[in-house]
């Protein structure tokens, strides 16, 4: 039977070298939004949440009270769109849903970014609450 070790055990107990203190012992910190939905436009998009530089994403999650029907909402960045979450429908409500991709969670970013939602095949319903929880690590 071989031992193996993820990238933070290796540091630890092979390399015996200190691990990023984001990845490992960072504080978490969250910013949490609520949007009024009120008929957004298709190709609306929606500013919720701020992350400074060395921020690294643990999570982004999305909470609506109501069905989205078939509006389709990506979660990114101005000019990625789709960084952290492909257009998808979210269609139960009252239900948190994860929706960051695997390839962007536990990355320091580079600068600070806003983090955007972009409405896309339908108009948003006219009345609810959409939230979103975004949890992060930084130090």
């Amino acid at each position: 039977m071989a031992t193996h070790y993820g990238t933070q055990m290796t540091k630890l107990m092979v390399t015996r070298t200190p691990a990023e203190v984001g990845d490992v012992g960072g504080r978490v910190r969250s910013f949490i939004e609520t949007v009024a939905l009120n008929g957004q436009a298709i190709n609306d998009i929606i500013y919720v949440a701020r992350l400074p530089v060395n921020a690294r994403i643990i999570g982004i999650y999305l909470n609506s009270s109501v069905t989205l029907g078939l509006s389709e909402v990506e979660v990114g960045i101005p000019g990625t769109a789709s960084k952290y979450r492909a257009a998808a429908t979210l269609t139960t409500p009252n239900e948190w849903v994860a929706c960051e991709l695997n390839a962007v969670v536990g990355v320091a970013l580079a600068e600070k970014e806003d983090i955007i939602l972009t409405n896309l095949v339908a108009a948003l319903p006219g009345a609810g609450t959409l939230k979103i929880l975004v949890k992060y690590t930084i130090d």
